[in-house]
């Protein structure tokens, strides 16, 4: 699942039926699909806002919604699997769910269509929605209008002729927050940005959570920090950032003075291993600073002021 580790898989298993529709098909598998070569082809998938579920009445819960232009949503509901079974018989083995020697893996569902890229995340809750970095700027306002308060502006980090996208989330009954969606020169989405406790990681991690869930769901983060000027709203210290580069997440914590704790400001999704923009720096500023792995505060050295 991800916003997020990339979801991995053990084996195709069918998830439990549903009663949705009757269309039928047929994908073809590699010859034998077992937990190594599930794994090779799941590390193919691009960390996308598709993690990110939508929540129902209550934003950041755990309901789900439909798309529309009022709430637009990454939730899918136009495409259903109902049933996962291996045949013919002859070529699967004693587990119908799992499909070996040359068998054929039969999806039974809604809304199923020839050349779909069928995905089998192993944390249950994972999402796999409509917006995903690569995505062009149109299909970023399809799925999310633009609305009078919204806002778009020259892209520092994306080259020049990028802009950035915020979409303020201003239906939220938890206060409204801002999708930020980064696009480089070409129109396409490079990155990612929660601000908003609408969409949550399959962890259930979401704006204004403490670090330690962050620290108990994923491992081998590296801490930064941004030496920019302070954000009274941002409680007036340095911004910190803990980034799992090989899979393409960030977590950013701002200061809460009241309770003299760090907590989720955002949640960034960007390609692994490529551009990632802190507040639209790049990583080589000099204001772009390693810290201790899981640090919560950058050193006097670096920040003496806090």
């Amino acid at each position: 699942g991800a916003w997020y580790s990339l979801p991995s898989v053990k084996r195709a298993r069918a998830p439990r039926a549903r009663r949705w529709g009757r269309s039928t098909r047929r994908v073809r598998l590699p010859r034998r699909v077992g937990e190594a070569a599930s794994r090779r082809r799941m590390r193919t998938v691009r960390p996308t806002a598709e993690t990110m579920s939508m929540s129902g009445a209550v934003a950041g819960g755990t309901g789900k919604t439909s798309a529309s232009k009022a709430s637009p949503s990454l939730h899918v509901t136009t495409v259903r699997i109902t049933s996962v079974s291996c045949v013919p018989s002859v070529r699967c083995n004693s587990n119908p769910h799992e499909v070996s020697i040359h068998g054929t893996l039969l999806l039974t569902g809604k809304g199923l269509t020839r050349s779909m890229v069928v995905a089998f995340p192993h944390t249950p809750g994972a999402r796999i929605g409509p917006l995903k970095l690569g995505d062009s700027r149109d299909r970023a306002l399809e799925l999310f209008p633009k609305k009078s308060e919204d806002q778009e502006w020259d892209n520092k980090c994306g080259g020049s002729g990028g802009t950035t996208l915020d979409w303020v989330d201003s239906q939220n009954p938890t206060g409204h927050g801002d999708l930020y969606i980064r696009l480089n020169k070409k129109g396409k989405i490079f990155q990612i940005e929660s601000a908003t406790t609408r969409f949550r990681t399959a962890e259930g991690i979401t704006t204004f959570d403490h670090a330690d869930k962050v620290a108990e769901n994923y491992k081998d983060l590296r801490a930064y920090t941004l030496l920019s000027s302070p954000v009274p709203a941002l409680g007036d210290r340095p911004l910190v950032y803990w980034i799992d580069k090989k899979n393409g997440i960030a977590f950013v914590f701002a200061y809460y003075p009241k309770e003299r704790k760090r907590y989720v400001y955002k949640i960034i999704v960007f390609e692994p291993n490529k551009t990632f923009c802190p507040e639209e720096e790049t990583i080589n500023s000099p204001k772009w600073q390693a810290i201790p792995s899981y640090a919560l505060e950058p050193p006097p050295e670096l920040a003496p002021n806090y």
